[in-house]
């Protein structure tokens, strides 16, 4: 009886070999690992790498807000099984279980329980855990969220893997458009005589800044501003308050994480025109310190981050009431663009179901 049993294996196993013969998209042909073979689809994540994938992208793990906020603009939350702590916005991905922290904090066995398609998360991914998904033939892409330059390569690559290209584009028009207007804006401004403020940009920690080698310096730079630690030799500098002193800006702002309250955020700017370092400088004097949240800066939210920076750089320009309701533009009321821009992209009454404040004051 063990004949046939080992020649029905033999054909089983010849059969899948047969199947597997095809070239994937990397060249490789048969003669590699039946892991290999099994390969659909090559994707390529925000640092280049080969993320092989081994069927459709249903069921997604997501480890960080931006790119859930970019899934959910792309109209994909039905797509995501998992998440990490931080993303509870817009409120269709409130209800998907939390599997980390942060993408520096994932907890393997909860992810590895949702078999998910696909895991995205930045570059904090916990590396022996990047390792151990890999090896269970779990794909993980690695984006970066806070770079305003990348977001449209981010939305088109997403849009063509999910089959969403039309809305991705669509996203991506309303983008330009945005980024179109605030810089007529600050143009119409400056050659009205309008100076761009020197500004000291402190991100998350007490006198960490960050420099022109940062992608965050994009944001200072696309809303008219001079960074003051542009020039400095890393990418994250720590400024000494003598040298902020001496630089002078005349507006500070601080970037906070997009879980802290109303009320931290609000103590967070006493403290800071209280501070002795800094309450000799022209922000502390007039009182042009402002507190921000992250989550603004993150993939398809960024126009946002851009509108308040600017009307704290040039409020002259940003004094009016409201624009008309209808499709998002930077107008007068940095406020009023917030709640367009998010409409816009998470769908009507999106703003007013967060209740959420991201700006201090």
């Amino acid at each position: 009886m063990e004949m046939p049993v080992k020649r029905s294996c033999a054909f089983i196993l010849l059969l899948l070999c047969l199947t597997g013969q095809h070239l994937t998209a990397s060249g490789q042909g048969a003669a590699e690992s039946s892991v290999e073979m099994a390969v659909q689809k090559l994707f390529y994540d925000g640092q280049g790498q080969e993320i092989p994938l081994y069927g459709d992208v249903e069921r997604i793990v997501v480890v960080n807000s931006g790119l859930s906020s970019l899934l959910a603009a792309l109209e994909q939350s039905e797509k995501i099984v998992g998440r990490d702590s931080f993303s509870s916005f817009p409120s269709s991905v409130r209800s998907k279980m939390v599997v980390a922290r942060s993408s520096a904090y994932p907890n393997l066995e909860l992810i590895m329980s949702l078999k998910p398609d696909l895991v995205m998360a930045d570059a904090m991914f916990d590396l022996s855990t990047l390792e151990k998904l890999k090896a269970l033939e779990i794909p993980v892409a690695i984006e970066s969220t806070s770079d305003p330059a990348g977001v449209r390569d981010l939305l088109v690559r997403y849009g063509d893997l999910l089959n969403c290209r039309e809305r991705a584009d669509e996203i991506i028009n309303a983008m330009d458009r945005a980024d179109r207007e605030l810089q007529e804006i600050i143009a119409a401004e400056q050659m009205n005589g309008a100076e761009p403020p020197k500004v000291f940009y402190e991100n998350r920690k007490t006198y960490k800044s960050v420099s022109s080698l940062s992608s965050s310096h994009q944001f200072l730079d696309m809303s008219g501003a001079v960074n003051i630690a542009a020039d400095q030799e890393v990418s994250a500098p720590s400024l000494s308050p003598e040298f902020i002193l001496s630089e002078n800006p005349s507006v500070i702002v601080r970037r906070v994480s997009g879980d802290v309250s109303e009320d931290t955020m609000i103590q967070m700017r006493d403290k800071i025109l209280r501070r002795p370092g800094l309450r000799n400088t022209a922000a502390v004097k007039d009182e042009n310190v402002y507190i921000i949240k992250a989550d603004l800066f993150m993939t398809v939210r960024y126009p946002t981050a851009l509108c308040y920076l600017a009307s704290w750089f040039y409020p002259e320009a940003f004094s009016g009431g409201p624009t008309e309701a209808g499709s998002p533009s930077i107008g007068s009321n940095p406020e009023d663009f917030n709640r367009q821009w998010t409409d816009f992209l998470f769908g009507e009454g999106a703003f007013d179901s967060t209740k959420e404040i991201f700006t201090v004051p």
